[in-house]
Order: C-alpha cells, then structure tokens, then sequence
C-alpha cells in the first residue's frame, strides 16, 4: 500500500521540478546584430559607433564590451546608450574600467525574453597604418572573447572626404584569430564609404575589416617624441600623469595639443625637469629630450652604499687577518 501511495507523490514531485529545469535550460543569448559605423576624422582619430541587439532567453542582469588597445592605439570619451529611447546611461547603469591593455565597459540592467538595443561609442587614436604607397585602417569589429553567435554584422568606414571607388582597396577577413581566409562581402559606394557585412559569425570569431586609400588622404598626425637620459623616467603632460615613462611618443589628441605643451619628466634619484614644447599642424614629428643629473643626496647615497658594500666584503678578510695575526703571535 505504502508503494502504491509513493508513486503518485513521486509523479508530483516530477512535474514541480520539470518546468523549472526547463526553465533552466531556457537561459540563453546571443547577438542578432552587430553594426558598427566608423568615421575618420581629418586628425587621424576616428570615432566608433557601436550598436547591438541582444536576444536574451531567460533572467539577464549585466553585458561587457572589452575594447582592446594594440600597440600605442588610445582609446577615450567612452560613452553608452539606451538603443531604443537614446537615453545616455551613467553609473550604476554602466561601469567603465580603462586598463592598459584595454577598457572593460559594463552594462547592468534587468532583463527577461526580451530583445535589447545598447549603443557604446568612443573615439580612437593612433590605430590608422601609414605605408610608403597608401594608408589604411586595419580594425577588428567585434570583440573576439565572446562565446556567442551574432547573426549579423555590418560595418560602415566614412572618410574624411569624398574619395573615386577606383583608388580604394578592401578586405575582409573572418574567424579566428591570425586568419587569412578573405570574404568578398564587401564594397565601396560612389562617395567612398566602405561597407563591410556577415551573417552567422560564430563564437570567437573576428570580423576584420581593411580599408585602405591613397596618400594624403587622412594626412599622418603630427607626433612628440620624448626620450631621457636615463631612460624609465615618469612623463607629466600639461600637468597630468601620461601613466608612461621615457622612451615614449605622443600624437596630438592624445594628451598633446596644438600650441604650447609642458612637458616634464622625473625619475628617483634625479632631479626634475620640465620643457615647453610648441606643436603646430602640420609640423610632423617633435622632439623633447631630457638629460638628467643626479641630486646630491642621490649621489652621497650611491657612495655610502659602495663604501658599507666594500665593508662588508671585506670585513670577513680584516677578521681571518685579525685572527692570522693573534695566531701566529700565540704560537710563538
């Protein structure tokens, strides 16, 4: 009887923990779009516009976007938006986290089977490529630590100016990292903008656009070369901490200005320098070299150090002579 009575509490017991492991499995996302409009400025910076759509299967409550810095690219004026009403999102909406090698932005929210559109946009600097025949920009557009699909991607790179389709080049370049397989999804319209697309890219995947045009064009920004003797040195730029040390350079939008730029290094042990550096447009590659002297106290230091150092090697020779010298006198 006690058999006959457990099977329906068991069957009841099923059917309460069915739906939610059904639920469970349910929990899901991924990207139905991707779309990215890039347009480069006559500086050489270019500013992005990001917009995705997530779709959202289940309970969500936060997204990431880490945006990668290669070489001596800087990324700056990350900003977020609502999709869908255009609203900027601040802190506790969004968490921005910039690190050396990238800047992590954070979304928070609560959202449930639900379709949602959120916008970053930011501006980059020194990432464009200036070769001896053309230049070019080689730019990944969608972040390549996912672990989701997105169904579609669509890239847009505007020029600074109007440029005949005949003098530009392309390419496209999709999965993973260090591929060469091209794609031919592409083209360029009569002004000169690139449009890059692909549908079904799957998890950590690299969507790699390469749009290239004649010299001249987007005109190599003018740049400020710092270096010190020693090198390692801290650099201070119109009063605020670059975070690099010596060998170092700058292009302007990147803590360099047009105009009169105070620049000062310093390291431990030497004393503190500053020079004025004017930069005008067009005036290509700047120059502000340091040579430091020690301080005093630095240089006292370093002889104390010798002098204590050749003590304490030759303090276990002063003793064995010492103790030589009483042995012998003993022994005789």
């Amino acid at each position: 009887m006690r058999k006959l009575l457990l099977i329906p509490l068991l069957l009841i017991g099923l059917l309460v923990l069915l739906p939610g492991a059904a639920f469970a499995q349910e929990k899901e996302w991924h990207f139905a779009d991707w779309q990215v409009d890039i347009d480069i400025n006559e500086d050489s910076s270019f500013h992005v516009k990001e917009t995705h759509t997530y779709d959202f299967v289940g309970d969500f409550s936060w997204v990431t976007r880490d945006l990668v810095k290669q070489g001596e690219m800087t990324i700056s004026n990350i900003r977020v938006f609502d999709g869908d009403t255009g609203e900027e999102l601040f802190s506790p909406d969004i968490q921005i986290t910039p690190g050396y090698y990238s800047d992590l932005v954070t979304i928070n929210f609560n959202l449930s089977n639900v379709q949602k559109k959120y916008i970053i946009e930011y501006d980059v600097f020194n990432a464009i490529g200036y070769f001896d025949t053309w230049d070019e920009l080689y730019w990944n557009a969608v972040s390549d630590d996912r672990d989701v699909a997105i169904d579609q991607v669509d890239v847009w790179v505007n020029l600074p100016v109007a440029v005949d389709p005949a003098q530009l080049s392309g390419r496209l370049l999709i999965g993973a990292y260090g591929t060469s397989e091209e794609a031919n999804t592409w083209d360029v319209n009569d002004q000169g903008t690139f449009h890059f697309w692909g549908k079904n890219i799957e998890a950590y995947e690299n969507f790699t656009i390469v749009a290239g045009w004649p010299k001249d064009i987007v005109p190599e920004p003018d740049l400020l070369k710092i270096t010190s003797n020693p090198d390692t040195a801290d650099i201070n730029i119109n009063g605020h901490d670059s975070y690099y040390n010596t060998p170092m350079q700058f292009y302007v939008g990147d803590m360099i200005e047009y105009g009169e730029n105070v620049i000062e290094v310093s390291k431990f042990g030497y004393e503190k320098q500053a020079n004025k550096i004017i930069v005008e447009k067009g005036g290509g590659v700047y120059f502000a070299d340091f040579q430091l002297e020690e301080t005093l106290w630095y240089q006292i230091g370093i002889v104390l150090i010798v002098v204590l150092l050749g003590l304490y090697i030759a303090s276990p020779m002063l003793v064995l002579v010492l103790l030589l010298r009483k042995w012998l006198k003993i022994g005789r």
